[in-house]
């Protein structure tokens, strides 16, 4: 197995860097850095005014879920990784970039269906990671969009709740550890997770 060593003095907690560059390091979340402008994503504002740098808070506690994206034999074959939970109004997103970002997104279903054409292409190009199988479902709406992910068989996670959120993201971490070897600090602190509120934080 190949050991991911990380540490937490100065935050240099991955082989990758982060960018230094919020923008940029959004940009870089949902598609490829060799052509970030021309990805649909580059014409969308839904994500750039909704998202929440969690980098800081959650970058040492997570490390494989942070590394998977560089090795082909993780979890996710090297696909970026979203914990993703759901209800009847919408989805909260934690994309783990292949930056090094931790980035967190909530919309409704009705801001996505907007965003449609961003949307299709963000849920083909990430790997999913969610509480169930009917979640994976809810993610492919009415297109049928192809998702790469996986079910976790565990109960409904309440994504405005800031202990049930974190609880989904620490179980996704150890499923993600027994692909590879993770060499981690002490988990940082807790953060309070802000509500669903799209201005509760600035990046």
């Amino acid at each position: 197995m190949t050991i991911v060593r990380w540490r937490f003095a100065g935050m240099q907690c991955a082989s990758f860097l982060t960018s230094s560059n919020p923008r940029q390091a959004v940009l870089n979340t949902c598609g490829s850095s060799h052509a970030i402008n021309a990805s649909p994503y580059a014409r969308q504002t839904l994500f750039m005014e909704r998202v929440i740098s969690r980098t800081h808070e959650w970058q040492c506690r997570f490390p494989a879920l942070s590394a998977s994206s560089q090795l082909a034999h993780s979890m996710s074959q090297g696909r970026q990784i979203v914990a993703a939970a759901t209800d009847a109004n919408g989805v909260r997103c934690v994309f783990f970039s292949n930056h090094g970002s931790v980035l967190d997104f909530t919309a409704t279903w009705g801001e996505l269906e907007r965003a449609k054409t961003w949307w299709y292409f963000v849920r083909r190009w990430n790997f999913w990671v969610v509480s169930s199988e009917a979640e994976l479902h809810a993610l492919r709406t009415n297109d049928e969009a192809t998702i790469y992910g996986v079910a976790l068989d565990a109960a409904r996670v309440e994504h405005c709740q800031r202990q049930t959120v974190l609880a989904l993201l620490d179980r996704i971490e150890q499923r993600a550890r027994s692909f590879i070897d993770v060499i981690a600090a002490e988990p940082i602190p807790t953060a309070a997770i802000q509500t669903c509120s799209p201005t509760a934080e600035a990046m």
